[in-house]
Order: structure tokens, then C-alpha cells, then sequence
């Protein structure tokens, strides 16, 4: 019985695994292609391009909330006051560090890792930037699209506070 479940197992999992694996690029693994598509979102903050940033997400996550200090609001209701409000008169110059990217199956994926750079006020005040961020994507229509959006502070680097 065990060795009959085993096989089940393999039957059931190799198929998505190797799909996931294989799609996407056909020179690139699909970890590639999911870290280029998450630098692709940070590339949009920092150019304050809000119409790819929508683009970039699933269309049926317009009303999923999103939290931004106390608060709660849509995604629809974040890009439109990024639209209206300049990105809260902030720039950033942020990258992606240690990107770890986990296929949740064949057409699920979770990307995590941290931003470092900064972040400069309207004023011209800058200052260090960092926060750990990790993007849920799910391949729909042959395209790997943001369905979900995580992110914590982090202590800004070689600040010491935790």
C-alpha cells in the first residue's frame, strides 16, 4: 500500500514540478524568470511608473487590500492615490537582494527577498531604505502575474536597531 501511495505521489507531483521548471523561457529556468519579473515590479517604483505597476498585477486582485501603516485600502485605491500623489512625494533607488524563489506548483510561484537602497523626500532628504518583501505570482494566460504583495520593515543596513 505505502508503495502504491509513493507512485500516486510521484504521478501526481513530477508533472508540475517539471512543468513549472520548464516553462516560462526556453532558455531561462522559471526561477530566472520570476526574479526578472519581481525586479521588474521594484524597477516600476523607481520610476514611479503606476500604469506597469498595475499591469503587472492579476486583474482579479483589484479589490484585494493592501496594508500601509494602520491602514487598509484596495489596490485599485493605491495606484490611484501613487497616481494623484507622486508616490507620496517620495523616489526610491532600491534593489533586489538574496532573492529566493519557491514553486507552489505548476502555476504558482512565491518570491522573496529584501530591498536595499534609498529613499529621498520631496525635499531632497535621503535616507536608507530596506524592508523584506516576498510577490505570490500565478501563470495566467502563459504570463506570471502578482497576485499577492507581502512586505515588513527592516532595520535600514548598518543601523544596528532591529
Amino acid at each position: 500500500m505505502a508503495r502504491l501511495l509513493s507512485v500516486v505521489a510521484f504521478l501526481l507531483f513530477c508533472p508540475a514540478a517539471l512543468s513549472a521548471q520548464t516553462s516560462g523561457s526556453k532558455t531561462a529556468p522559471v526561477s530566472d524568470t520570476l526574479v526578472a519579473r519581481a525586479q521588474e515590479w521594484v524597477d516600476t517604483w523607481n520610476k514611479k511608473d503606476v500604469e506597469r505597476m498595475r499591469r503587472l498585477h492579476a486583474d482579479d486582485v483589484s479589490s484585494q487590500l493592501y496594508g500601509i501603516g494602520d491602514e487598509f485600502g484596495s489596490m485599485e485605491g493605491l495606484l490611484k492615490e501613487l497616481r494623484e500623489k507622486n508616490f507620496w512625494n517620495l523616489s526610491w533607488s532600491i534593489k533586489i537582494v538574496e532573492p529566493r524563489v519557491r514553486i507552489l506548483g505548476a502555476n504558482a510561484a512565491l518570491v522573496a527577498f529584501r530591498l536595499v537602497g534609498s529613499e529621498t523626500s520631496k525635499d531632497g532628504t535621503m535616507r536608507p531604505y530596506s524592508a523584506a518583501f516576498s510577490l505570490i505570482f500565478q501563470r495566467v494566460r502563459g504570463e506570471w502575474l502578482i497576485v499577492h504583495v507581502h512586505d515588513s520593515d527592516c532595520p535600514s543596513p548598518g543601523s544596528g536597531t532591529r
